[in-house]
């Protein structure tokens, strides 16, 4: 068996494309084809041809992550309380102090989320209905 391909199949029979690109994306497929150990234009092509044969078609399972953290507005809406309020009850130790990010403050998640629970007097396993539904008025 000849592992040749047909006269009609050979690269050499395919007619040049000319592609313009910018220069960074140029390097980026350069260095691809180098680790992948083909030409620039195999990797060109390889990258097609399996963008073409995705199946488009077929659902993903989309997964919604939680943040680790929350912003000092979101913290002090979830608990109720002012962003003024929030802070005294960091200040007092009642809730764990933010970190510090560049200029963002991030609240632990987990742990303004217990305290809501705590405060609010719900379950961990409430669904966020139940949750609204015993809010109580604001401790400010």
């Amino acid at each position: 068996m000849s592992s040749k391909k047909p006269a009609d199949e050979k690269v050499s029979n395919v007619p040049p494309f000319g592609l313009r690109m910018l220069p960074e994306l140029k390097d980026r497929i350069a260095a691809a084809a180098a680790e992948n150990g083909r030409s620039m234009n195999a990797e060109i092509v390889a990258r097609l041809q399996a963008t073409l044969e995705q199946d488009w078609d077929t659902p993903i399972e989309i997964v919604q992550l939680k943040p680790i953290g929350l912003s000092r507005a979101a913290a002090a809406a979830l608990l109720g309380v002012s962003t003024m309020a929030l802070d005294d009850l960091v200040r007092t130790g009642e809730l764990p102090p933010p970190k510090h990010l560049g200029s963002e403050v991030i609240f632990p998640r987990e742990a303004i989320e217990q305290a809501a629970r705590e405060w609010l007097g719900v379950e961990a396993d409430d669904d966020p209905i139940t949750i609204v539904h015993k809010i109580k008025p604001s401790r400010t």
